[in-house]
């Protein structure tokens, strides 16, 4: 198997893992940071080329772009641009703020489920082995321990959207 092979394997495999504390939720969550991750690549698409040369040309998404400037009656050049590229970097802005307030409700949310079953899990245990051990250091594992999937979980929904510049700059 490629290496690329295992990078989607493994993503999938942490998408069923984050799934089953966040339940649909997650999909909504990636929808707006797909969104948010497509206005930015879309914005670079349109600001690098006009830099270069001045006009909207090559790959599909160029001629997308020059279609689009041209339903929209704004001319092809940097001054015509510039508002499109303002009005695509306040949505991408939007988008990122929606898709980090979503973020934090379902990182409290997952944070709030693993703590809860780390208790559960304590509650089946022999009291005499829980009554010899140190409960500062037991507090101090388990809150990193659930720190860390929290952190993992943030970075994880923000892989995808850094994905699709490469994805749409590879196009032009």
């Amino acid at each position: 198997m490629t290496f690329r092979g295992l990078a989607v394997a493994a993503f999938f495999r942490y998408f069923g893992v984050f799934y089953r504390y966040s339940r649909g939720r997650l999909f909504a969550l990636m929808f707006f940071n797909l969104l948010s991750g497509y206005a930015e690549a879309l914005g670079i698409a349109v600001f690098f080329p006009l830099l270069a040369s001045g006009k909207l040309e090559g790959g599909a998404v160029g001629s997308m772009l020059s279609a689009t400037f041209r339903i929209l009656h704004v001319p092809p050049t940097i001054g015509g641009a510039l508002p499109v590229l303002i009005v695509l970097f306040a949505f991408k802005g939007g988008f990122q703020f929606v898709a980090g307030a979503y973020q934090y409700r379902l990182s409290t949310r997952i944070t709030r489920a693993l703590r809860m079953k780390i208790v559960d899990g304590l509650r089946d245990a022999d009291f005499s082995h829980v009554r010899q051990l140190n409960t500062g250091t037991l507090t101090n594992i388990v809150a990193n321990e659930v720190n860390r999937a929290t952190l993992a979980f943030i970075w994880y929904t923000k892989t995808l959207p850094s994905l699709l510049i490469p994805v749409i700059a590879s196009e032009w």
